[in-house]
């Protein structure tokens, strides 16, 4: 069995790199072949790829470049018209894959607000799904593994031929799956790739911190493709997190801002450090218990940070799944309307009270809640919750 993936991604963001160490592990498990291959999503000199190459060779995942990633914007928009590459076409021919997937991540669904918008998903889409719709006019197997889908607002032309192109659909968590199961025939519900990583044991506390702490996380871009949060939800999140902040000081509990996305370029607005350092500066500049940690951590060290926690407070999907994953106290902050992966997801652990809608939430009440949720952990059953899914995932791909 010879499998492509789409894509194996930089460690720049640890939930995009869990999500393909996961999913090797998975396939790997399933198929008892070392033929899984990561397809890199830029051009081979670009940093990211050098740095991707890198990550994954450490772990004996391989890596390989697939053509058409270093495309003109014009050729982009061509490709909407023709719907053809052949580059990609012959590269899947001479390479023989028996499998073409898309693994993990949120990419289908329909958020465009202007014309503008729209033709810029359509590119985007295309873009990374062009080497499925190749595949399934080769006669080859293909699939979307584990990822999260919707909401749809509008229908969109795009979006209907990459779900007609692909013979399965799986779900990383129930919401997703109630957006998607009247669309596909072959549809199942399961979990995130990231909960399928080997962990290894951690011989040494990473973080040693004196007295109780509590992480939080704050975000800027939504989702896959640059969204951002609007200007007043933003607003919304630093004062829920400030006024959040101010009551665990008042109950002796240390704040540490922790990222878990970094990248090449300084300025880029997806960095949680950026932001966590302008939180910092703007609410508790003076504040000893309030900590910026600008060091990068892998992923198995944010869950052996997140397992000392009183709990993590985070707008980020993958850092509440370490979090899990380390048998911690995840709560998930929603900012914007694509939240949906967060309820479905805890509403799969049976722990839905864990989530904080911020669209909807009064200040005053969203932290009173918070602080209760700290203080009152709800428990879930994370082994049968990933050995369940496991099976199901099984018997769907081998059924």
């Amino acid at each position: 069995m010879k499998i492509l993936c789409l894509y194996g991604y930089p460690d720049y963001n640890k939930g995009d790199s869990a999500i393909c160490l996961g999913a090797h592990q998975l396939l790997k498990s399933i198929y008892d072949t070392e033929e899984i291959y990561f397809a890199n999503f830029l051009w081979p000199d670009h940093p990211a790829t050098i740095r991707t190459k890198a990550f994954y060779e450490a772990y004996n995942i391989k890596t390989i470049d697939i053509p058409s990633r270093n495309r003109t914007k014009y050729e982009k928009l061509t490709n909407i018209l023709v719907n053809r590459d052949r580059g990609v076409s012959s590269f899947l021919m001479e390479e023989n894959f028996d499998m073409v997937i898309s693994v993990g991540g949120h990419f289908l669904f329909s958020k465009d607000s202007d014309i503008k918008e729209k033709i810029r998903n359509k590119v985007r889409l295309l873009d990374i799904y062009q080497p499925i719709l190749e595949a399934k006019k080769l006669g080859v197997e293909t699939g979307i593994l584990c990822q999260s889908i919707g909401p749809f607002n509008k229908p969109d032309s795009i979006i209907r031929k990459i779900i007609d192109n692909v013979d399965f659909i799986i779900t990383r968590e129930s919401a997703s799956y109630n957006e998607i199961r009247n669309k596909h025939k072959d549809t199942l519900a399961s979990i995130d790739m990231a909960y399928f990583m080997s962990i290894p044991q951690v011989k040494k506390r990473v973080l040693e911190i004196d007295g109780d702490y509590v992480v939080l996380n704050l975000r800027k871009v939504l989702a896959s493709g640059g969204y951002q949060v609007a200007d007043d939800m933003f607003s919304k999140q630093n004062e829920y997190f400030a006024r959040l902040t101010r009551e665990l000081i008042n109950r002796n509990k240390k704040v540490l801002l922790i990222s878990q996305v970094t990248s090449s370029d300084p300025n880029d607005p997806e960095v949680d450090t950026i932001l966590h350092e302008e939180f910092k500066s703007k609410y508790f500049k003076e504040e000893s218990d309030v900590k910026v940690v600008k060091e990068e951590y892998s992923e198995y060290e944010l869950i052996d940070i997140y397992k000392h926690a009183d709990a993590l407070i985070s707008t980020r999907y993958h850092g509440l799944i370490f979090c899990i994953l380390a048998s911690g106290n995840p709560i998930g902050v929603n900012l914007s309307g694509i939240g949906h992966k967060l309820v479905g997801m805890f509403n799969d652990l049976d722990i839905v009270n864990n989530y904080i809608e911020l669209d909807d939430a009064i200040i005053s009440k969203a932290v009173s809640k918070t602080i209760n949720l700290i203080e009152e952990k709800n428990k879930y059953n994370k082994d049968k919750y990933i050995e369940s899914n496991f099976e199901k995932i099984k018997g769907l791909l081998l059924g």
